[in-house]
Formats: structure tokens, C-alpha cells, sequence
């Protein structure tokens, strides 16, 4: 059974064509509505999923996952993938990322695969890995810029912890960004207001040293 990634990242002009054909838009459904013969049809899914159905591939490889069989389900996982279907990335990222369910660690690979997610379907844990990867240098030289941009998307789509982060980087002047107290004050005020208690209590301890920025 292949392990092979297939890195390339589809062209803006593909995008459409493939959104339209992504699991995420009726997996989780279908998912639910068979996850619990999976056991039961246990062969033929098998066969059917090597003979190339994406559908049975992604059945197998999530009942896998909630089995914590991961190391199973990791060949199921990158069938999807090899179609240029994004729906395990961010769980292949992490394999890499950790070198975890027999994968070897693998930083670019997993910033690759973190990128599939947060450029295509905007998904919103992918952008803040991206956030990460790009402002500590995983896989790819640091580029506080890049970082930015990822937590912004993040932030504009409703994650608080994104607002923080890009809030704190601000004050910090982290990794050479240039220090903004107006835009940390602004977004640390905000997030001092969060219904998280940890990003409200994290973002008035920043606020009440705001003299030592």
C-alpha cells in the first residue's frame, strides 16, 4: 500500500474544481450514517477502497483515527490526499510535524500539508500551525510577515487566541516585526473581553505591564 505525498499544491485556476470535490462538503454526514457498520463490512470496504473510492478510503481511515489505530489509518489517509482531497491534512501535518503513527518528523512536509487546509478551505487550525511554522521557522526560514498573515486570517474568520497572539507579537516586536503599541493596545483590549478566560486573563496581564513594551 502506498505511502507516497504528493506535494503539490493545486493552482489558483484548480481550486474551484477541486473545492466542489472535497470530503469536508459531505463526509462528516455520510460518516455518521455508516460509521457503525464499518466493522461489519470490514472486507469489502477494504476492496473497495484500494480499488480507488475516495469515499471508502476516508470511511476507513476515520474509523481508524477514533479507533486511535493511527498507524493504520495513515495509508487511507494519504490515498485521500494522493486525490487532491484535503480532508486529513491537518492530521497527516501533525504525524509529520511530531513524526508520530510510524511517519518519520518531517517539518516541511508538514507545513506543506497545513497549507492544503488553510489556503483552500480556510480552515482556521491549519492558518494558526501556518502562523506558527512561519514565525519560529519550521520547515521554512523565519518570515514574521508571512506569520502575521496567517494569524490576520485567522483572527478575521473569529479566533480570539489569533487576535492575542498577533496582539502580543505587536508588543513584543518578536522576531524583528516591528513593535505597534496602538494595534497591540487595540487588539489586547479586545481580547481582554473574550469569553476564554485564559485569553482575557493572558491579554490583561500583557495589558497591565504595557508600560515595559
Amino acid at each position: 500500500m502506498s505511502t507516497n505525498i504528493i506535494l503539490e499544491i493545486p493552482t489558483p485556476n484548480e481550486w474551484m474544481r477541486i473545492c466542489r470535490s472535497q470530503l469536508g462538503y459531505y463526509f462528516p454526514k455520510h460518516y455518521s450514517d455508516n460509521k457503525d457498520n464499518i466493522e461489519k463490512n470490514w472486507n469489502a470496504l477494504v476492496q473497495s477502497a484500494n480499488n480507488g473510492s475516495k469515499l471508502d478510503q476516508a470511511l476507513l481511515a476515520k474509523w481508524l483515527l477514533d479507533q486511535d489505530r493511527d498507524e493504520e489509518a495513515v495509508p487511507y489517509m494519504i490515498m485521500v490526499h494522493n486525490k487532491m482531497d484535503f480532508y486529513f491534512d491537518y492530521d497527516l501535518g501533525e504525524f509529520y510535524e511530531y513524526g508520530e503513527a510510524g511517519l518519520p518528523k518531517d517539518l516541511g512536509i508538514a507545513l506543506k500539508l497545513y497549507s492544503n487546509p488553510a489556503v483552500l478551505c480556510e480552515d482556521v487550525p491549519s492558518m494558526i500551525k501556518l502562523g506558527q511554522f512561519y514565525e519560529e521557522g519550521l520547515g521554512t526560514p523565519i518570515d514574521m510577515k508571512e506569520a502575521m498573515l496567517w494569524y490576520k486570517e485567522a483572527f478575521d474568520k473569529g479566533d480570539e487566541l489569533a487576535g492575542l497572539t498577533i496582539g502580543i507579537r505587536y508588543a513584543q516586536g518578536y522576531h524583528g516585526l516591528k513593535k505597534n503599541k496602538k494595534k497591540a493596545l487595540a487588539l489586547l483590549k479586545q481580547a481582554a473581553k473574550s469569553s476564554d478566560p485564559e485569553i482575557a486573563d493572558i491579554a490583561s496581564e500583557w495589558l497591565a505591564n504595557k508600560k515595559n513594551w
